[in-house]
């Protein structure tokens, strides 16, 4: 390991931080399949000797050393992080996984940014660096309460920054549906007003693929999505099968149309929150089907020229993981109620897309 440890102490050249995160990422998926091998397998001693030597390399850029073999399913490219001197922007800049999704100009993140950016990684991924977030600001508790799908702590140590427009919607008069939705709207709603990240794409509202959240984009996006919800509420209200799964349509196209570029991975806690929608969408369903509706929902995926049959002319090219030539996100359900079909939307991945499937 001499001459990488000779790169990495190369002042004077740019590729340092790139192997540095290279060497990270092997050293990541080696203590993976360390804590996978059995104790007794005869490759033990020369993988333990291995990553004694990595550490070793690595060391002198000043990491700690300290080992990596609890953390598990790290994906490739997005090596363990080790808590250093050096700040969480730069390491996090140093990562693949970072320059996917770091907001462009190079300059040093808020830590509220920060943790947002863990709510779009693998659920291992976020563990990792949301305990490295919070070594490096120990000082940070409490956190956002917003009443979402699930319990977790929006950002902490930054309620006092955040904002969130309340809903309007007189819940009272709503049913048990109504008020899941409105859980997982207002949710979608505090990340569009939070998270600069973030853009839309709802056609209602948008026409023109992907709209940076700027304040009239922000307001155009809560006054549709609230719209939306207060129509499914009515619905509820009257018992209307038909009228509440269009509805439901609606409010799920809503909360699906806002995204991040690049998607946030389909298991991270960002995609929980849509998830939480389609669950909410197949119990409206059901109730449409028991009325003796037959409805059909399906949720838009695979070969993207195999979709064209269920979508309109209105979809939208877009990066994420998948295969180039796939869907990659169904931002609204095809739906056909008694032979009546409402065509669906999506994003795609262009099959000269630059990121690796």
């Amino acid at each position: 390991m001499r001459e990488l440890a000779e790169v990495l102490a190369s002042d004077s050249s740019t590729l340092p931080p790139f192997v540095r995160a290279a060497a990270l990422g092997f050293r990541a998926q080696l203590s993976y399949l360390q804590g996978k091998a059995s104790d007794t397998d005869p490759a033990q001693d020369g993988l333990r000797g291995l990553l004694a030597t990595l550490d070793e390399a690595l060391a002198l850029r000043g990491d700690s050393g300290t080992s990596n073999a609890s953390i598990e399913s790290l994906p490739t490219g997005l090596p363990a992080p080790l808590v250093s001197s050096e700040s969480l922007t730069s390491r996090w800049s140093a990562t693949s996984e970072g320059k996917n999704l770091l907001v462009p100009g190079g300059k040093e993140l808020s830590p509220s940014t920060l943790y947002l950016l863990t709510w779009r990684l693998t659920p291992a991924a976020a563990k990792a660096w949301r305990a490295e977030w919070h070594a490096q600001y120990p000082d940070a508790s409490g956190g956002v309460d917003v009443a979402g799908p699930f319990d977790e702590s929006l950002i902490p140590g930054v309620a006092s920054s955040s904002t969130a427009t309340p809903l309007t919607l007189n819940l009272s008069t709503g049913g048990p549906l109504t008020e899941r939705l409105t859980r997982i709207v207002s949710t979608a709603i505090w990340f569009a007003e939070n998270d600069s990240s973030l853009r839309f794409c709802l056609q209602s509202a948008y026409r023109f693929g992907f709209a940076p959240m700027q304040d009239i984009h922000k307001q155009r996006y809560v006054s549709t999505v609230r719209d939306r919800l207060e129509r499914f509420s009515e619905a509820e209200q009257t018992g209307s099968s038909e009228e509440m799964l269009r509805a439901c349509v609606a409010v799920d196209e809503a909360v699906h149309s806002l995204v991040h570029q690049p998607l946030a991975h389909p298991q991270s806690s960002y995609a929980k929150i849509g998830l939480a929608s389609r669950n909410v969408l197949s119990e409206v369903r059901s109730l449409a089907d028991e009325a003796g509706l037959s409805p059909h929902v399906q949720v838009i995926a695979g070969n993207f020229a195999d979709a064209l049959r269920l979508t309109e002319n209105a979809d939208i090219e877009g990066q994420g993981s998948g295969t180039p030539g796939d869907v990659i996100h169904c931002c609204r359900v095809y739906l056909s109620i008694g032979g009546m079909p409402s065509p669906g939307r999506v994003i795609y991945k262009p099959r000269n897309d630059p990121m690796r499937s």
